[in-house]
């Protein structure tokens, strides 16, 4: 006897179209595909459009980019040497050289600081010793990785990029998926606190790289997060697994679908004022903002 049948979803839409689509180009067997026009939606605008929609409207909008803080450009210097190393393993069997792992992710933070592509604040101290406090947080965080999650891995993909088209919304979705291995896809982080118990289940980037993967791949593989915390104790490398259905997918498609009507009417938000990215410290346009409260000191 057959089972209820399963509820027919947008992301079952979206995997249905595009195999039409396929199965249509190579039918017209066309050797030049036209280029592609419409703008695109990658998760850090998306990230930036939820948590402040003047953030957004600055950036994006107006063009007016900001070099990131320290703790960016300390994920972003790790980032740089796990990826060679991985890719390394992935052409040869083997990883990088211990040294060779901390020399890029020193060299990426200099070469940062020297490109003047990086905001410093009050709160990270003279701007001497704030690079050299970067350097030592991103070689210790590429390090921890090399030595404690990198024997394990078995990459297929690195940075994968994919574009997929969204039917009936003005703007693609567009990124790279960070890691990918035969069963399952990986987002890998920095941060200065442990990750919360549940980091792995809300997180809006791997449900991102699933869809990704079932429209690319026609399969829902499993998703994790890998946190690495430079701590008192030493640097550790946290793995957090999780899983994404095909609801999980409708969702992030109507909140992407909602993020492309806004900036289709220009309909941008500020966002509280008393949330944590409303500040000089998070917020390169802050001190611009008309939106943003200044904090008044009453001599009493």
């Amino acid at each position: 006897m057959r089972g209820p049948r399963r509820r027919w979803t947008a992301a079952d839409q979206i995997f249905f179209e595009k195999q039409e689509r396929e199965m249509r180009e190579k039918s017209e067997a066309r050797d030049v595909k036209p280029a592609l026009t419409k703008p695109h939606l990658s998760k850090s605008q998306l990230g930036m459009l939820f948590r402040c929609g003047i953030q957004y409207e600055y950036a994006y909008v107006k063009g007016e980019r900001r070099p990131p803080g320290i703790a960016a450009l300390r994920g972003r210097a790790a980032h740089t040497a796990i990826e060679a190393d991985l890719r390394s393993k992935q052409a040869t069997g083997e990883l990088l050289p211990d040294e060779q792992i901390r020399d890029l992710a020193r060299d990426a933070v200099h070469d940062a600081f020297a490109r003047d592509d990086v905001t410093l604040h009050p709160e990270d101290g003279e701007p001497k010793k704030a690079r050299a406090a970067t350097v030592d947080e991103a070689v210790k965080c590429a390090a921890a990785h090399h030595e404690q999650r990198a024997p394990e891995i078995e990459p297929i993909w690195i940075e994968r990029p994919f574009r997929i088209e969204i039917p009936g919304i003005a703007h693609d979705l567009r990124g790279y998926i960070d890691l990918q291995e035969a069963n399952s896809i990986t987002d890998t982080k920095t941060s200065a606190k442990p990750p919360k118990k549940d980091a792995a289940d809300v997180s809006e980037q791997l449900t991102l790289y699933a869809l990704a993967a079932f429209v690319l791949d026609k399969t829902l593989p499993a998703v994790a997060l890998d946190t690495i915390t430079v701590g008192k104790r030493g640097t550790t490398v946290a793995r957090q697994e999780s899983v994404r259905t095909r609801d999980d997918l409708d969702v992030e498609l109507r909140r992407i679908a909602r993020a492309s009507a806004v900036i289709e009417k220009g309909a941008f938000v500020p966002t509280n004022p008393d949330n944590w990215c409303c500040s000089a410290r998070w917020c390169g346009w802050h001190s611009v903002c008309p939106y943003a409260r200044r904090r008044v000191s009453i001599a009493v």
